[in-house]
């Protein structure tokens, strides 16, 4: 053998010797089953987060516009017949009748299953008119008023424009009246006719006012629901006549429950609907059931099942969005002792 062929053989690498690299097909295999059982349960858990997510923040937005709705429509309520006086005192209306609202109505007086109709359990939604006068703003007479003469009030240039509607009273009359023109110092006009509306029809009031008299803004407020240009259902309010103003969205139902006291002890004998009072003046309190719904669809995975009624016997939601009912019962500060 030559030096050659025996380097050659000592520089061969021996069978013992030699090393696998790499991974063999099965821990290829089980890798793969690892990561996708890994990626399962990392798109699950992220799938949950969202999920979860999106029920609390519909829910979190129901309970909110449940609130907002109930604080509009308590406040209102519990205010309302507040004219200033310990009684209501006869009102007398001098404005034309064009104006879509009557003011000198009943304090307060509902409408009865004539709103839309989103739920069908509860059928159409009803509607509430409020009729009152905000005492905040009351500023005195400056002088004795007789009946053709314009208002002097004591506050000079009092926080009122023109066109709005106020009440003069001495809390045995009261005539209701609209600002012809703008206030000067402290005299108001009360003219016929103009370029405001509804405008008034006489520029005499029904009596003299003498200087214990006082006045203020007199507001008629619609509680009603309505939809948007998309068809979603919102909560409105009108004031005076005007065109409804945006007050919560997504409320699909409006119910109001009237608490009338048939016998004068200043409790409420029951809570009936609309067209079962046979005097809103006897009405003390009022039960309100509002529902709302979220904005998103697909936040459960089956229709809500809930006592939309009152009854005690649940319903089917219509959709998939999270629903919930919310109730108060307001008393009516004014007509109680």
């Amino acid at each position: 053998m030559t030096v050659l062929s025996r380097a050659r053989r000592r520089c061969a690498p021996s069978p013992q010797g030699r090393r696998m690299h790499g991974f063999t097909l099965v821990e290829l295999m089980v890798a793969l089953t690892i990561s996708a059982i890994l990626t399962a349960g990392a798109i699950q858990i992220l799938y949950s987060s969202r999920a979860g997510f999106r029920s609390n923040e519909a829910l979190a937005r129901v309970q909110e516009n449940g609130r907002f709705s109930m604080n509009f429509l308590a406040q209102d309520v519990r205010g309302l017949a507040g004219f200033g006086c310990a009684q209501q005192p006869e009102v007398t209306s001098q404005l034309d009748s064009g104006g879509g609202f009557s003011i000198t109505g009943p304090a307060i007086q509902g409408g009865e299953g004539t709103g839309i109709d989103i739920i069908r359990a509860t059928g159409p939604s009803d509607s509430l008119t409020i009729r009152t006068a905000d005492a905040k703003q009351t500023v005195g007479l400056s002088e004795n008023i007789h009946a053709g003469e314009n208002v002097k009030v004591t506050a000079p240039k009092p926080d009122v424009d023109q066109g709005d509607i106020l009440m003069i009273t001495d809390c045995a009359n009261a005539d209701v009246f609209q600002v012809s023109s703008p206030p000067s110092g402290s005299v108001i006009t009360h003219n016929a006719g103009g370029s405001v509306s509804p405008g008034n029809n006489a520029n005499d009031f029904s009596t003299d006012y003498g200087r214990d008299g006082n006045v203020f803004p007199a507001r008629e407020t619609i509680y009603s629901l309505g939809t948007d240009a998309a068809g979603n259902p919102q909560l409105e309010r009108a004031i005076n006549g005007a065109a409804p103003e945006v007050l919560v969205d997504n409320v699909v139902d409006l119910q109001f429950l009237y608490g009338e006291d048939f016998d004068n002890d200043n409790v409420a004998n029951a809570y009936i609907d609309a067209s079962q009072v046979s005097e809103w003046d006897e009405v003390i309190a009022v039960r309100t059931r509002v529902t709302i719904r979220s904005n998103e669809q697909a936040i459960t995975e089956d229709p809500v099942q809930l006592d939309f009624n009152g009854d005690g016997a649940d319903e089917a939601a219509p959709d998939n969005r999270l629903y919930q009912t919310f109730t108060t019962t307001t008393a009516i500060r004014n007509r109680l002792p």
